[in-house]
């Protein structure tokens, strides 16, 4: 066996770590749900097969630089000479991902809040006349002016 193939088998073996790492319950099936790809396939590669370019390149822009340089060591050597760098990428990963949560929040308070602001008897209004609340708020608004 040579250099590059014990480097081959060496990089199926820490791919199957990660993944096992990544997916700790029902890893075939949901590594499948996040590759596209079938159960089977992902079985084999928690086996220690390598998978294809197009699933190797997936994981790489799912899990970053540190996957990268953890699987591809025993080609480049150690990935630790790499780790401020990677630490970086993932705390940027990590504050995008929050980032993206927190204006879900902030969309969903302000639907909300959209809907605190019309007055109950506008929205029974409008169910029973087939208006929009919209419209009945409007008419509410114009009624109270002249009251």
């Amino acid at each position: 066996m040579c250099a590059a193939d014990a480097a081959h088998i060496e990089m199926g073996r820490r791919i199957s770590a990660w993944l096992r790492d990544a997916y700790p319950h029902d890893g075939a099936k949901r590594a499948a749900s996040d590759f596209h790809c079938s159960p089977h396939t992902t079985r084999r590669w928690l086996e220690g097969a390598l998978p294809e370019n197009k699933h190797f390149a997936a994981m790489a822009a799912r899990w970053g630089k540190r996957f990268v340089a953890f699987v591809m060591e025993p080609l480049v050597g150690p990935w630790a000479t790499y780790a401020p760098d990677l630490e970086l990428d993932d705390m940027r990963r990590r504050l995008d991902a929050l980032g993206a949560e927190l204006k879900g929040e902030r969309d969903a308070v302000d639907g909300l809040q959209a809907d605190a602001a019309i007055p109950p008897m506008a929205r029974l209004e409008a169910s029973a006349g087939g208006g929009t609340v919209e419209a009945v708020s409007r008419a509410d608004a114009r009624r109270a002016a002249f009251l």
